[in-house]
């Protein structure tokens, strides 16, 4: 495991001046750099993703390519304790059309597919608290968070997996802040009354 210190913006926790945090980032794979998406949240704080592109190189490319530039960027979906879900999105740039790779010792994992996925297979590793993956097997634009506690087994490895939550911070914001905002029933799914809509912006690390 690889450790970085990273210099946090202010928190609605506190209400503090920035702080330095350690992130760390698991199966560190020998990179010069490290990518950290920012979620910015107006006036709520910043969930930070570390960008995983040995787990999918297109999905992490699309996602660089909205920074800055992404037009529906909001979180809508708030199903506590293990599912935040939101979309990246922006007309003139297209999803990726390549799911993620299957990690090694990963090919063995059982996959129930969905009926809306029957012919799933592995395409990243199976989600735990904190990965950040494509919604519903596909490659974007909706993507969520896993904040489950336990690892997700039942999803198998089905999921495009791009992204990695490693802050305790991040976590918190989605654990204390996020899950207690109102929310309402859609359609068998829970719905934020509000969407929160956020910016992107990028750390190199």
């Amino acid at each position: 495991m690889f450790v970085v210190p990273l210099v946090t913006h202010y928190s609605f926790f506190s209400g503090a001046a920035p702080e330095l945090q350690r992130i760390s980032v698991s199966n560190y794979s020998h990179r010069q750099s490290i990518d950290v998406l920012l979620l910015s949240l107006y006036n709520i704080g910043d969930i930070r993703i570390v960008l995983r592109p040995e787990w999918s190189s297109a999905s992490v490319d699309y996602v660089l390519r909205l920074v800055g530039q992404c037009q529906r960027c909001q979180l809508y979906r708030a199903e506590k304790p293990g599912i935040l879900q939101g979309i990246l999105a922006a007309p003139d740039i297209p999803p990726a059309e390549v799911k993620g790779t299957c990690p090694a010792g990963a090919e063995t994992v059982p996959n129930e597919c969905p009926p809306w996925d029957a012919a799933c297979g592995c395409h990243g590793p199976v989600m735990q608290r904190g990965y950040v993956a494509w919604a519903a097997g596909k490659t974007g634009p909706d993507f969520f968070i896993d904040v489950y506690p336990k690892p997700a087994v039942w999803w198998g490895t089905q999921h495009t997996v791009w992204g990695e939550i490693t802050d305790v911070a991040s976590l918190q914001l989605i654990d204390e802040y996020i899950f207690s905002l109102p929310t309402h029933k859609q359609e068998g799914l829970t719905m934020l009354d509000e969407p929160i809509h956020f910016d992107m912006l990028l750390e190199h690390v």
